[in-house]
């Protein structure tokens, strides 16, 4: 027998809009997004460490004191793919040392590759 009293608003939930950021990943060089169809400029899960380390040292970077889209992705990519915080407490502090103009992407990027290895072999 079914019950008259229950509307269909009683059962169902109305959906909420939830206000989101995309993400788009940039590729190494800064030409386009990370794509498997540019996998020269892409780190790839199936990547060995070494080969994704060397894509990292040739990755795009920015004068110290300056930001791009492009160092401001591999900086989100590396904080993304950071499995530690002391990782990530890193990240802050050489995004910060930069800021501040001084020179440590070769240090930033030593990183990046760190936690990439960590990514790719778990």
């Amino acid at each position: 027998m079914h019950d008259d009293s229950t509307k269909l608003t009683d059962i169902l939930v109305e959906p909420q809009i939830f206000a989101t950021n995309s993400l788009r990943i940039l590729s190494l060089d800064g030409n386009g997004k990370m794509s498997k169809t540019n996998p020269s400029q892409a780190i790839m899960f199936t990547d060995d460490p070494d080969d994704a380390r060397k894509k990292i040292k040739s990755a795009q970077t920015a004068s110290a004191g300056e930001m791009t889209t492009v160092l401001e992705s591999h900086f989100t990519v590396a904080q993304e793919t950071a499995e530690n915080p002391e990782d990530l407490q890193k990240l802050i502090e050489l995004r910060a040392a930069h800021m501040g103009g001084l020179q440590v992407m070769g240090e930033f990027k030593n990183l990046w590759g760190d936690i990439t290895e960590q990514m790719l072999v778990n």
